[in-house]
């Protein structure tokens, strides 16, 4: 077995043992609870001292008739924004954007004179202990695909970090 391979499935277990028991012991469950932001308000996540954002979702667009939008004018045009707001907001203590945004009006494909809105869910996870990560090619040139797990570390800077785990996968 490949030492990326035993490294995968030791930090896999790792989080599924620390999920197991943030469930159990803090009662801690993932939120699925999509809102929706739109102009002038912001998204804003808040967590506790101890806790994280972990980003569930993030859509940005006219997904449907709502708090948003009162027509169905352009309905159904929107992109899956989650990487972004991923990087801007999982693993720190707090998170707003603007709507609208301009990185995210610029991702979405609706009509750019037409209000677009956010639609996310994040949960607020209590940070967890440490995990090593790596990332990149591998010695034979494949690329190695990455994996978002929902794993923190408590750093002594500021912030704790999301981790990425890494698999190899032979590009074809």
């Amino acid at each position: 077995m490949r030492e990326e391979s035993r490294m995968a499935i030791k930090v896999t277990v790792w989080c599924t043992s620390l999920m197991m028991t943030l469930t159990t012991v803090t009662g801690w469950t993932p939120s699925n609870d999509l809102k929706e932001y739109c102009f002038p308000n912001s998204f804003n996540a808040s967590c506790g001292p101890n806790d994280v954002i972990l980003m569930g979702s993030a859509r940005y667009g006219r997904m449907r008739e709502g708090k948003c939008l009162s027509t169905a004018l352009h309905i159904g045009c929107w992109a899956d924004v989650l990487s972004h707001v991923d990087r801007k907001c999982s693993g720190r203590h707090e998170c707003i954007i603007g709507i609208p945004d301009t990185t995210l009006q610029n991702l979405q494909p609706c009509p750019k004179d037409m209000f677009a809105y956010l639609e996310a869910s994040f949960t607020c996870l209590p940070a967890g202990s440490g995990v090593s990560s790596h990332s990149g090619w591998s010695p034979s040139g494949h690329f190695k695909q990455q994996q978002s797990i929902a794993c923190f570390r408590p750093r002594t800077s500021k912030i704790p970090k999301r981790y990425i785990i890494t698999e190899l996968q032979r590009l074809q």
